[in-house]
Formats: structure tokens, C-alpha cells, sequence
């Protein structure tokens, strides 16, 4: 007989804007401003083209855990910058989440205001889609 061996599972990834587009903090869908979450969500389609109905949560926190003294002074520096995150910098921005309902269904979306100028993303969470894009 062979002794089976409990293993741990792996370590749940990260999610990331092309893994579940705002569906969680990590996934935050990236807009400018409070007009660039406005008119995100009233692009964002229900299935069958549908636009759905909406309603700001409120604001859940940073989009990045603030671990080290390092991450509290980029806090700092990215509240008091209006520039542009480089490429790998962790993003403190604060998240906002957003009630969206679609046929009666209620989906939860979290949308970081602070990318500006405008990203224009395409990016829809699953089961929506962004007007223009093809479903």
C-alpha cells in the first residue's frame, strides 16, 4: 500500500486587470477621476447589450496591502503626485466599489480613479462587456 501525502495547495494568485477586471481590489479597473468612473460604468453592458444600473459603495481602501515603511512613504508620495505610476510600482491608490445590477443580479466592481490622463481600457469584468466592443 502507498501512504497518500497531504500537500499544500498552491498559492492563489494575484488577481490582475486581465484576470477578472475589477473584480477585486488587485484588479481594480483603472480610470480618471470621478467623471471616469461615471462614464465607465455607463458603457459597461449587461449581456444582451443591455446597460446596467449602478451605485458607488464607497471607498474600500488601498489597492495594494501597506506592508513596510518603504510602501507608508509611497502612500505619501503618490497622494501628494498627480504622475504616473512606472511600470511595477505598487499602487496604494484608494479603491472604490461600485454595486452594479444586471437583470436583477448584483456584482460588486472596484475602480481606481487615480490613472489619469484617462486610460481609455477596454477591459470588462467577466459577464460584461464595454459599449462598442464585441460580445
Amino acid at each position: 500500500m502507498s501512504a497518500v501525502v497531504a500537500s499544500e495547495p498552491p498559492p492563489a494568485k494575484e488577481a490582475t486587470p486581465a484576470a477578472g477586471a475589477g473584480m477585486s481590489k488587485a484588479a481594480s479597473i483603472e480610470v480618471c477621476g470621478v467623471d471616469g468612473e461615471r462614464t465607465y460604468l455607463q458603457n459597461l453592458r449587461c449581456g444582451g447589450d443591455k446597460a446596467p444600473t449602478f451605485e458607488r459603495a464607497g471607498s474600500v481602501g488601498p489597492r495594494s496591502e501597506v506592508k513596510t515603511k518603504e510602501d507608508e512613504e509611497a502612500v505619501m508620495q503618490q497622494i501628494l503626485s498627480t504622475k504616473a505610476l512606472k511600470p511595477g510600482e505598487k499602487d496604494f491608490h484608494t479603491i472604490d466599489e461600485y454595486d452594479v445590477v444586471c437583470g436583477g443580479k448584483t456584482v460588486k466592481i472596484y475602480l481606481d480613479m487615480y490613472h489619469c490622463p484617462e486610460p481609455k481600457t477596454r477591459l470588462a469584468p467577466p459577464g460584461f462587456t464595454v459599449k462598442g466592443q464585441k460580445q
